[in-house]
């Protein structure tokens, strides 16, 4: 009775533990498959406006979530006519921040933390780059287009597809979008604490403003 007893305990102790394993934030998963060829596109040019451009991040472990924002700190989207065909961003990794910690209280070790080379080791691959390869209109669905895009992090190039809303006004473009992506696709192979596991998953809220270049 004292086993069985022990056993039920440990039973409802993983169940609880499981229950309160933080997820991944619920959103579409981006497709990664191998880089695909670039071509460049020849059209009008809208430059990024990288004061009003936005890019969110959360990733999550086992114990909980930490969320911040990274900056892209130039690119261009290419247009024919009232569609995007292509174009390109860089990140700069060096911009790394974390928000839901404070100054003092865990934020600079978490910060240097990402930046080394457990995870994206900035110092040798200060930047990342999102190159797009194909735009498609999905009238139908969640997402006003499919974007394909060859994005590489420490010198690892893969291609991603997710949806994205994208308005093309005559001076201004916006592109949004929310994706999980899996890290260790980039060499991002960190696995965290064994009792504090971190999840594969990135999560990122793009929100994109760029404008007609004159």
């Amino acid at each position: 009775m004292a086993i069985m007893k022990y056993l039920s305990f440990i039973a409802i102790v993983s169940i609880a533990l499981l229950a309160s394993c933080t997820k991944a934030p619920k959103s579409q998963k981006a497709e990664v498959k191998d880089a695909e060829k670039e071509q460049t596109k020849a059209g009008t040019t809208f430059s990024l406006d990288a004061a009003k451009t936005a890019v969110k991040w959360i990733g999550t472990k086992v114990t909980g979530q930490h969320n911040g924002t990274i900056i892209v700190k130039e690119g261009k989207l290419i247009t024919q006519g009232n569609e995007v065909v292509g174009g390109e961003c860089i990140i700069d990794m060096n911009s790394i921040q974390c928000l839901d910690l404070q100054p003092g209280k865990g934020k600079e070790d978490l910060e240097k933390h990402l930046k080394s080379p457990d995870f994206f080791d900035v110092a040798k691959y200060p930047t990342a780059k999102l190159v797009i390869t194909e735009v498609k209109k999905e009238p139908n669905g969640q997402y006003s287009h499919r974007v394909k895009a060859n994005l590489t992090m420490k010198d690892i190039t893969k291609s991603i597809e997710f949806g994205a809303n994208i308005t093309v006004n005559e001076n201004t473009i916006t592109a949004v979008s929310n994706f999980n992506i899996d890290r260790t696709q980039w060499g991002v192979n960190y696995e965290g604490k064994k009792d504090n596991l971190i999840r594969k998953e990135i999560n990122f809220d793009i929100n994109l403003i760029a404008n007609k270049s004159l």
